[in-house]
């Protein structure tokens, strides 16, 4: 029997920072290469591939290259940028998110003059070519998907 929210604590039992990600099967969570920076890249932000670098790199809101369609989300671990050189990170590649574990401060931190609205981030969590859905991420909590 599943235990509702007050039971929760009375139990002494504790939920993760993120318990609404989960990878699906052995490769849900795979390796990617980001360029060299200096941000530290919090579980839950979105990720997009530069399509002209190759790079993983943060979602920014109509971002050219590739850079504004998210396409994974960093998880389990945050991913520390360095400056001196590239850093392979492990992100969420397949599985699914909750809307509400998508890390929107971190999106508007780290991307200065892109900030998306909430309503922009829930269109690019729905959308996309090919969808996060088409890709095997289902992004759960959105208003009107099912």
């Amino acid at each position: 029997m599943a235990l509702i929210p007050t039971q929760l604590a009375a139990t002494g039992k504790t939920v993760g920072p993120n318990p609404r990600i989960y990878p699906d099967g052995n490769d849900g969570v795979r390796p990617g290469d980001f360029i060299a920076g200096t941000d530290l890249l919090p579980v839950g932000m979105p990720l997009a591939r530069n399509t002209s670098t190759g790079f993983w790199t943060p979602y920014a809101q109509a971002g050219a290259n590739g850079t504004g369609t998210i396409r994974a989300f960093v998880y389990p671990d945050e991913i520390q940028l360095v400056a001196a050189g590239e850093v392979v990170g492990q992100m969420l590649r397949k599985g699914s998110v909750h809307r509400d574990d998508v890390n929107t401060a971190a999106i508007r931190a780290l991307c200065p003059g892109t900030d998306p609205t909430e309503a922009e981030l829930d269109t690019a969590l729905r959308g996309g070519t090919p969808s996060l859905r088409e890709m095997n991420i289902e992004v759960l909590g959105l208003a009107g998907v099912s």
